[in-house]
């Protein structure tokens, strides 16, 4: 495996292996499991920034263009999202398999609250068909890409125009 795959493989797994933790450790209920995100949004950063500084290394004299960097840090971004996607796809499916019962529940008691002329069940449908593990993984891949894209951005510019300073 090269370098820069690598460490989208290995904080990938310490995420997962943080999420799991959490979860049996009583840290991770459905109320605060939409702060896991911050933990992804670090680990994307560390894995942009050490893999293009990793291929900076391996480059040695060679130049080292923009397009070297972008292309290091979304490869590495790229991997740690879809690994990333797949793992909260095992973990919803496998692990904690009630969230999304919980959660579903939740949103049509709160929109049968501010609307109690809509019919249960058809609150119920609509819901279930959002917010599903599907539609779930599918966001949360757009999303990690998404940090991924303006992380590869920001590193690679503050590497060029500001890092460059100090050397």
């Amino acid at each position: 495996m090269k370098q820069a795959g690598k460490y989208a493989v290995i904080f990938a797994l310490v995420a997962f292996i943080l999420r799991l933790l959490g979860f049996y450790g009583g840290l991770i209920t459905p109320e605060t499991a939409q702060q896991v995100i911050f933990m992804h949004m670090l680990f994307i950063l560390l894995t942009v920034f050490l893999s293009i500084r990793q291929v900076r290394i391996d480059a040695g004299d060679q130049p080292f263009t923009i397009g070297t960097q972008v292309k290091a840090g979304f490869k590495s971004g790229g991997l740690y999202s879809v690994l990333t996607t797949i793992l909260v796809f095992v973990y919803f499916k496998f692990i904690d398999v009630n969230y999304f019962i919980f959660k579903q529940q939740e949103l049509v008691d709160q929109e049968l609250k501010a609307n109690p002329t809509v019919g249960a069940v058809k609150v119920k449908e609509g819901v279930e068909n959002f917010f599903s593990l599907m539609n779930y993984c599918t966001i949360t891949l757009l999303a990690l890409m998404a940090i991924t894209f303006f992380y590869t951005l920001l590193i690679v510019v503050l590497n060029r125009y500001v890092l460059r300073k100090f050397e």
